[in-house]
C-alpha cells in the first residue's frame, strides 16, 4: 500500500517492473489522502526470489505524475521440510524431528489430533517429543513470513512398536466401552484389572 496527499488523485498508479507494467487501482479517499494498493502473483513477473527495484508512478487527474523508485523482496518458494525422523525414547514416547530450510522463516508446528504443538528449533533442525498410547497421524507444517506453507504428513505407529501394550490397551478400551461402571473385565476379554 502506498499513500500520498493528492487533492485530485487518478484511479490508478503504474508499478513499472522488469519491463512490465502493473497497475495499482485507488482504495481509499479522505482528506487530501489517496491511498493505492494491489496484491499480485510475483511468479507471473519473477522467476527467482530476492531483491527486486522498480518505479512507482502516480499521476493526478490533471496530468501531474510523480515518481518513487522502490525496493521489495520477491518470495517464491515455500519452506523445505525435509529428513523428518520419528525415534521411540521409551514407552509410547517419541522423537520426532525434522531439518527445514527457508529464510524466512516464521514458524514450525506439529499438528495432530486437532493441537498444534510448536517445534523446538535453531539453525533449520526442529524437534519435539511426543507422546502416543495409540498410533499416530500427525502433520509438520512450516510457515515462512510470506505466509507461504509446506506440510509433511506422517504416522507414529504405536502398535507396530509396541504389539503386546497395543494389544492388551485395545482390549481394555474394548472391555470399558462395553463396562459402564468397570471394576473388572473378565478373562475373554484378555485383561484382568
Amino acid at each position: 500500500m502506498v499513500c500520498v496527499r493528492e487533492k485530485d488523485p487518478s484511479g490508478y498508479a503504474v508499478l513499472n517492473v522488469n519491463g512490465t507494467s502493473i497497475s495499482v487501482p485507488l482504495t481509499e479517499r479522505s482528506n487530501g489522502r489517496a491511498c493505492y494498493s494491489v496484491s499480485f502473483d510475483p511468479g507471473k513477473y519473477f522467476s527467482g526470489e530476492g531483491v527486486v527495484s522498480g518505479e512507482l508512478v502516480l499521476t493526478d487527474n490533471s496530468g501531474n505524475s510523480a515518481a518513487r523508485q522502490l525496493v521489495f523482496f520477491v518470495n517464491l518458494e515455500a519452506p523445505r521440510i525435509e529428513d523428518v525422523k520419528v525415534e521411540k525414547v521409551g514407552l509410547g514416547k517419541y522423537n520426532v524431528s525434522a531439518t527445514v530450510k527457508d529464510e524466512n522463516l516464521k514458524h514450525v508446528v506439529l499438528v495432530s489430533d486437532g493441537r498444534q504443538v510448536p517445534l523446538n528449533g535453531e539453525d533449520g533442525k526442529f524437534h519435539t517429543t511426543v507422546e502416543a498410547l495409540k498410533d499416530l497421524d500427525f502433520a509438520i507444517l512450516a510457515v515462512d513470513k510470506f505466509n507461504m506453507t509446506s506440510t509433511y504428513r506422517g504416522r507414529i505407529e504405536f502398535s507396530r512398536d509396541n504389539p503386546n501394550v497395543a494389544y492388551a490397551l485395545q482390549k481394555a478400551r474394548a472391555c470399558m466401552r462395553a463396562t459402564p461402571v468397570m471394576y473388572f473385565c473378565d478373562a475373554s476379554a484378555g485383561v484382568h484389572l
